[in-house]
């Protein structure tokens, strides 16, 4: 999951045996900011804030990688004891722009060419 915190941090999540998770920045309000998150098991998640890397957890194996994920766009998420466990039903106020969803890991050219076309 991906989503925002109430007080506007880029929070990112794989569940699995364990709970993966990565906490960014806050994002400014009225700034358009270029945000990708990539996942691998060689990797785990990697964060990028236009266009470098601004975190990254250990690698981690993802249980659910060969099954069917449900992709949900514009929701808050809701924070449970520092840990993100659900989706909430408000909806994000803002835009979102060019939503890309690749099969593959970006690396870090990738992202920069996305974040600086």
């Amino acid at each position: 999951m991906i989503g925002l915190s109430p007080i506007g941090q880029i929070i990112l999540t794989v569940s699995n045996d364990s709970l993966g998770e990565l906490v960014g920045p806050i994002v400014s309000a009225n700034v358009w900011t270029h945000i990708v998150y990539t996942y691998s098991t060689i990797n785990g998640l990697q964060l990028y804030i236009n266009g470098s890397l601004n975190g990254s957890t250990v690698p981690m194996a993802y249980l659910a990688s060969d099954e069917v994920n449900i992709l949900t766009l514009g929701n808050p998420l809701q924070a449970n004891a520092g840990n993100v466990q659900s989706i909430l039903s408000n909806v994000f106020n803002g835009s979102i722009d060019e939503f890309r969803v690749y099969s593959r890991e970006l690396n870090i050219t990738d992202v920069y060419k996305l974040a600086n076309p």
